[in-house]
């Protein structure tokens, strides 16, 4: 497998001792009883979805081309699929659509059409809505005349779905709570709030005059802690928190440039990187509880960085090297 510009991949360890099965070892171990399936986009511009433990390759679109091109095929963990059209980029019409197959092997059904407007990304909810059958889809979609951005949440069930404008504001990030009850907004670079989606309120007890230089705020993956930056001592510095229940615990002070962060899948851990001018920096893991530095990378160009499913390791990735070959193959 090659890297697409030639960047290159690591594995920070945020333990001091690590096992890592080779990949031939990995293949002898699960074989063909690896579970899951792979959903994506063919060069035909169609989406296909892969099932690796019976090999076979199911077409859940046919009407691609170079001007009808599926895009971000998003899996929910429930096993639906969801899916978009078109790349506006190459499209003769400014219609965008969503889908959501049920399986992963059955077409999706149309959820959404929107005509003048795109889907910035979609993330479906951790978990189940009004019942086992609901599953809810938020969908940031942006308005191309006017450049408003607006919050779409798609309820979907076995027999109907139903969709509505939940917020509005522009830059607009957003994250689930783990029980998918709530969501935690950063909008206008200023207002933090909490989504109630039963109720449809909106607490905006966080709003602030500026927040500190970051994007989206991240719910913890296990509790109620919702991980952020504030200002810190001078506008261009910014702390690293958590607020639980109206209590804001300060993890990392005083940050001078924008700040990115994402927990560790058992909430344990959070990883950040400050970036410069070019989005570049270095990559550090801290204690979610403490703040206490755990790991921290020798190299300070990290652009990307992705936590294993055990949260024991994480994978990020540098710009490439003048005259280094970064292919990985595997």
């Amino acid at each position: 497998m090659r890297f697409i510009h030639r960047t290159f991949l690591f594995l920070l360890p945020v333990v001091l001792i690590l096992a890592v099965l080779p990949i031939n070892a990995l293949q002898e171990t699960f074989g063909s009883e690896l579970p899951g399936r792979i959903a994506y986009v063919g060069d035909d511009f169609n989406i296909h979805v892969f099932d690796v433990g019976t090999e076979s390759t199911f077409s859940l679109t046919e009407d691609g081309g170079p001007n009808v091109r599926y895009q971000w095929p998003t899996w929910s963990n429930d096993g639906r699929l969801a899916y978009f059209c078109c790349d506006l980029q190459f499209a003769t019409s400014s219609v965008t659509s969503a889908y959501i197959s049920p399986d992963g092997i059955l077409p999706g059904r149309l959820v959404f059409g929107g005509i003048g407007e795109s889907i910035i990304y979609a993330y479906w909810a951790p978990a189940p809505c009004d019942g086992a059958n609901c599953r809810e889809l938020a969908m940031l979609v942006n308005n191309i005349q006017s450049g408003s951005l607006s919050l779409l949440m798609v309820r979907d069930t076995v027999d109907d779905y139903d969709n509505y404008v939940a917020a509005m504001g522009s830059p607009f990030y957003y994250s689930w709570s783990p029980d998918a009850t709530q969501m935690a907004f950063h909008r206008n670079n200023r207002l933090l709030s909490i989504y109630s989606g039963a109720a449809g309120d909106i607490d905006v007890s966080l709003n602030q005059p500026t927040s500190g230089a970051f994007q989206a705020p991240a719910w913890s993956p296990i509790d109620n802690r919702i991980l952020l930056g504030v200002v810190g001592v001078h506008p261009r510095f910014t702390n690293l928190v958590t607020v639980q229940n109206g209590e804001i615990t300060t993890l990392v002070e005083d940050l001078e440039g924008g700040v990115s962060f994402a927990w560790s899948p058992d909430g344990q851990y959070i990883a950040y990187r400050l970036l410069d001018g070019n989005g570049y920096g270095s990559l550090i893991v801290i204690n979610a509880m403490t703040g206490e530095p755990v790991s921290e990378t020798e190299i300070n160009a990290v652009v990307a960085f992705f936590w294993s499913p055990d949260s024991s390791k994480i994978a990020f990735v540098t710009p490439p090297i003048s005259g280094q070959d970064s292919a990985q193959r595997g």
